[in-house]
């Protein structure tokens, strides 16, 4: 009986221990949410990229949106809480082959197709797409350029769609009050003019 109240008192404290040491874990902190009503938001760009049918890991479409919003001033968010979600497909495919210059080419015809989607609703605010045909000497360039290209028109159909944040107001230096200028050496004394006498000669 003994050995089972010490066993019991044993788990007990060996529990409130656990309780205490897992309580008292750093929890990991995400990046914080935006705010709704301030206008500035921050976005999430996925975009599934397919180059002759077989997934991309290259992520050209991906870079070339990302680079686009930061250029036009929007925050891109890796993770945390966006407001915004681009979302969108990417497809190169192979179209042949081409003569450049008496230069055999690779050509490449490529669709970006690129949604913005409001995180909160879910509601699609805007959708465009673009389809590009790139040719070069290799078929690796040829399949970048054309998505390259098409993700950057797909963008500028969009864009617009994404709010940007309010510039940054900044606060006028508080006006200091005017000095009074000193008063010069000499200022408020008289100045009295002596006549001048003629000395008188003397014979």
């Amino acid at each position: 009986m003994r050995t089972r109240i010490l066993g019991a008192v044993f788990l007990s404290i060996a529990f409130a221990t656990g309780c205490r040491s897992f309580s008292s874990r750093k929890k990991p902190t995400l990046a914080p949410g935006p705010d709704k009503t301030g206008g500035a938001s921050g976005v999430a760009v996925d975009i599934q990229e397919r180059v002759d049918e077989d997934p991309s890991s290259a992520a050209i479409v991906e870079t070339q949106v990302i680079k686009g919003l930061r250029d036009a001033g929007i925050q891109v968010r890796a993770y945390g809480k966006p407001l915004h979600v681009v979302m969108g497909e990417a497809k190169a495919s192979f179209a042949g082959k081409s003569e450049l210059y008496g230069m055999a080419t690779s050509v490449y015809s490529a669709t970006v197709s690129l949604r913005v989607i409001d995180k909160h609703t879910g509601k699609i605010l805007k959708a465009a797409s673009a389809d590009v045909r790139k040719m070069a000497t290799e078929k690796k360039a040829a399949a970048h350029g054309a998505l390259r290209d098409a993700a950057d028109r797909a963008m500028k159909k969009i864009i617009d769609a994404i709010p940007k944040p309010a510039p940054e107001t900044k606060a006028k230096p508080e006006a200091k009050p005017a000095s009074k200028p000193e008063p010069k050496k000499g200022a408020g004394k008289k100045v009295v003019d002596v006549p001048k006498t003629k000395a008188k000669s003397v014979e």
